[in-house]
This record gives structure tokens, C-alpha cells and sequence, in this order.
């Protein structure tokens, strides 16, 4: 919702298949899922991540993912999606100088904090509670929660690279290759519909090119010019549903300088045309509605 950025899926009907599906998703907003039972394994990209009861995911936006239960039992989840540029503008935007609140949730990165994060997981609760009950002034309370909230997964993230990095392991030097590649994911994320080159991606992360390029693949992993397109691409295909402006405005806006790229790119990524997509979503708009709300 524009005036309030956050929705929450709740109760115990949202779980996670046992089967292997062949795809991943992405969306593009935060997800905070918080595991009420069972276990199973978290995908992202070409990486794989454990979960189990208690267990709770932060996934930055645009990061592709899937969740899959181990075979002996389904498991189940709750979620709170949110988009941190519309629920904190203006001064709350800044936070402490030369830092942003949403800094912990701009990178390619999933955060999976186990039931001994004792913070996250509180404030997590708190959130679903406010939610269920929806008390006086509970959009306030959210909006404070989720600040709070962003501090504690940026703190864990600090802490988890300067342990890292005494072991030196293989998932320090990921972690590190992920912070230098923020400038460059959070600029694609707020200027996705202007021109972009890569010699201005690289030189805002003081890289090459050729090196840019090189760690973006690695890391992503999709090259600069993929990741760009699949931003565009859900940005294009959210103003389609609104209904904010024709086919060929709305590509050109996002990015893409003829229809003909903007068909193919949108063929590529969901799989449809624009127009049946937009087809889609309304013959299965009903049954799409999220109850909970």
C-alpha cells in the first residue's frame, strides 16, 4: 500500500513444497520469513542455506530464491514484505552519516538468522504480533520495529564479516566482493529507467571494468546488464498492474528504448508479453488476493 508500505502473509497455510520446483522468484521489496515449523533448505542463486523451526530469512529485493522442505515433513512459514525506501523518507532515509537505513537490505545478500539472534527474532514477533492484533498507532510501531530492525541485520552482517574474516574463509571474501558491489546494485535500484553504462557502475565501486564485470557475474551471479534488465522488467511489470500508463510509456520509463528489447526482455524473465501478462493477473486476480490483508 502507498501509505504504507508493508504487507504480511499470515497464518499457517503459506508452505514450502517438498519437491524440488525448477525455478526460483525474486521480488522487488524486502521479505523477512520467519520459519513457524518444520525444515528444509533455502536457494538462492547457486548457493544453498539450512533452515529449521525459529529460524528467520531476510532477502534484499530483486534476489532470487526458493524455499524446499526436507522430505520427511512440509514446513511452514509467515512473511512481512517491505519496500525501505517508502517506509522511511526523507530525514529517517539518511540515518547516521554516511550510512542508510536500508543498507543491510540494498545488497545482493540473504541473511539467515538462527533462533540464537535473539534481537531479530523478538522484534520479528512483535512485528507478526502487531499485525495479528492491529492496536492503535500499530503502523507507527511497525514502521519503528522494522527501523530497529534494519540496525540489528546490519550489526549481524558486521559481525559475521569480521568473524569471517579471522578465519579467513571463502565466505568472508564472498561477503567482502558483495559489499564492494552495493554501490552499484543500489544505483541500478534507483535509477533502473536511466541509461546506464558499465564503466559508470565499475567506477562507483573504484573498479575495472573488466573487474567489475568479472566479480558481478561471480557474485550475483548475472552479469551487470542481466541484473539490470530483470529490475527493469519488474518495475515495468508492477506499473503494468496499476495501471500507470500505456505499454509503450511505461517501457520506455523503465528503461528500454524500443518495444521490440522491452517484449524480449519481458519474454525472457516472466516467460509472456506484456499484454498477457496484464491478462494474467486479471483472470486470476480473485483467487491472487492475499486473505490476510
Amino acid at each position: 500500500p502507498p501509505d504504507f508500505p508493508v504487507i504480511t502473509f499470515l497464518g499457517e497455510r503459506w508452505i514450502s513444497p517438498r519437491e524440488a520446483i525448477p525455478y526460483q522468484h525474486f521480488h522487488d521489496c524486502v521479505e523477512i520469513g520467519y520459519c513457524r515449523s518444520g525444515k528444509g533448505t533455502l536457494h538462492t542463486g547457486s548457493r544453498t542455506f539450512p533452515y529449521e523451526k525459529g529460524d528467520i530469512c531476510i532477502l534484499p529485493a530483486y534476489v532470487p530464491h526458493m524455499m524446499q522442505s526436507a522430505s520427511e515433513e512440509n514446513s511452514s512459514w509467515e512473511y512481512i514484505f517491505f519496500d525501505p525506501e517508502k517506509l522511511w523518507p526523507g530525514p529517517y532515509a539518511a540515518g547516521e552519516p554516511g550510512r542508510n537505513l536500508s543498507e543491510a537490505f540494498s545488497v545482493s545478500q540473504p541473511i539467515l538468522a538462527d533462533k540464537h539472534a535473539e534481537t531479530i527474532r523478538r522484534i520479528t514477533e512483535q512485528i507478526f504480533e502487531e499485525f495479528y492484533a492491529k492496536p492503535e498507532f500499530y503502523k507507527i510501531y511497525v514502521r519503528g520495529c522494522l527501523m530497529v530492525l534494519s540496525a540489528e541485520a546490519e550489526r549481524m552482517l558486521l559481525k559475521t564479516g569480521e568473524n569471517m574474516a579471522e578465519e579467513k574463509t571463502e565466505e568472508w571474501t564472498q561477503v567482502s566482493q558483495i559489499r564492494m558491489l552495493a554501490p552499484a546494485i543500489r544505483h541500478i535500484s534507483e535509477r533502473y529507467g536511466e541509461p546506464m553504462e558499465i564503466p559508470e557502475l565499475a567506477k562507483l565501486c573504484h573498479l575495472s571494468p573488466t573487474h567489475f564485470r568479472r566479480l558481478f557475474d561471480q557474485v550475483m551471479p548475472a552479469s551487470p546488464l542481466e541484473y539490470l534488465n530483470r529490475v527493469r522488467v519488474a518495475r515495468a511489470g508492477a506499473r503494468l498492474l496499476e495501471g500507470s500508463g500505456g505499454v509503450r510509456t511505461i517501457a520506455v520509463e523503465c528503461g528500454f528504448p524500443t518495444l521490440s528489447s522491452f517484449h524480449r526482455a519481458f519474454q525472457k524473465y516472466l516467460g509472456m508479453t506484456p499484454t498477457e501478462w496484464k491478462q494474467v493477473y486479471r483472470a486470476h486476480r480473485e483467487e491472487n488476493i492475499i486473505r490476510s490483508l
